[in-house]
C-alpha cells in the first residue's frame, strides 16, 4: 500500500510540475472522477448491465441451457422493477408496491408456464402456444404503432437507460418461443396439440384477462398497453382483440405443423 501511496505523490508532483495546479485542485478533480466514475457503474448496475455474466454463470452451474435462459430472461424485469417501481405512478397503488407491476401483463404469465414446462414436459404445448401469442402479439402490436404503457409513464430523469430496457423487452418477447422451439426439435418426445391444447391456451387467456388485467386497470387505471386504449374509440382495440384470438389458434396450428415435421 504504502509503494502505491508513494507512486500516487509521484505522480502528482508531476502533474503539479508540468499544469503548475495545487494540491487541492488535485485531489478535488480526482474525486470528481471517482464519484463520477461510481455513479455510472451504480446506474449500469441498477439498469441490469450484470445480468448476462449472471447467466453465464448460471449456465456453468446448471449446465442447464433452458433453466439458465428462463432465469435471465425474467431477472431483467425483477431487476427492473426493484430499482425503479418508484419512477412510475399508477391510481390506488402506493409506489413501494408498484414492484407487483411486473406479474400483471401478460408476458409474465410466460415466465410461470416456463417454470411449469420445467416440472413437467406434458406442459410444452400450452407453453409453445402461449410464447407464440406472446411473441406475435407483441410484435404485431409494435407494427401497428403500439408503444409500452410504462415507458409513456415513466419520470424524467429516472435513471433508466432506455436503449437497453427496449433490448431486453424484445428479448423477453422473442427469445422464449426460440427456446420452445429448440426444446421441440431436441426433444425425443412427441408433442400432442389438439382441441384440449387449443382449449386451454384459450383458458389461459382468458384466465389472464378476468383474473389480472382487467381488475388491475380496473383499480389502478392502467391500461398496460397503449392499443387497448379505449380514449381514442373502440374499433382498433376491439380489431387487435379480434387479431388476438386467430394468433391462438394459429400458435395451434403451427405447433401441430411442427410436431408432423419433428415425429
Amino acid at each position: 500500500m504504502s509503494k502505491i501511496n508513494d507512486y500516487f505523490e509521484y505522480v502528482t508532483d508531476i502533474v503539479k510540475v508540468v499544469t503548475g495546479t495545487d494540491d487541492e485542485f488535485i485531489h478535488r478533480t480526482a474525486a470528481e472522477y471517482y464519484s463520477n466514475m461510481m455513479s455510472k457503474i451504480i446506474t449500469y448496475i441498477k439498469n441490469g448491465f450484470y445480468i448476462p455474466f449472471v447467466y453465464m454463470g448460471l449456465l456453468w452451474l446448471t449446465q442447464n441451457f433452458f433453466l439458465s435462459t428462463i432465469i435471465a430472461v425474467k431477472l431483467y424485469p425483477a431487476n427492473h422493477w426493484y430499482w425503479f417501481s418508484e419512477a412510475y405512478s399508477y391510481d390506488n397503488i402506493p409506489k413501494q408496491y408498484n414492484w407487483v407491476k411486473q406479474f400483471m401483463r401478460f408476458t409474465d404469465t410466460g415466465h410461470i408456464v416456463s417454470f411449469l414446462y420445467l416440472l413437467d414436459s406434458a406442459y410444452l404445448p400450452l407453453a409453445h402456444n402461449v410464447h407464440f401469442f406472446i411473441t406475435l402479439g407483441y410484435w404485431a402490436g409494435k407494427a401497428l404503432g403500439s408503444e409500452d404503457q410504462d415507458q409513456l409513464l415513466e419520470k424524467p430523469n429516472s435513471g433508466i437507460i432506455r436503449w437497453h430496457e427496449t433490448f431486453w423487452s424484445s428479448v423477453c418477447h422473442g427469445i422464449p418461443y426460440l427456446l420452445f422451439l429448440r426444446e421441440m426439435i431436441l426433444s425425443e418426445q412427441c408433442f400432442v396439440f389438439d382441441w384440449h391444447i387449443l382449449w386451454s391456451s384459450y383458458l389461459w387467456n382468458y384466465i389472464w384477462l378476468f383474473v389480472i388485467y382487467i381488475p388491475w386497470r380496473v383499480y389502478t387505471g392502467d391500461i398496460i398497453y397503449s392499443i387497448l386504449d379505449f380514449s381514442n374509440g373502440y374499433e382498433k382495440p376491439a380489431k387487435f382483440i379480434v387479431f388476438l384470438h386467430f394468433v391462438t389458434l394459429f400458435s395451434n396450428i403451427t405447433g401441430y405443423l411442427l410436431s408432423l415435421l419433428l415425429c
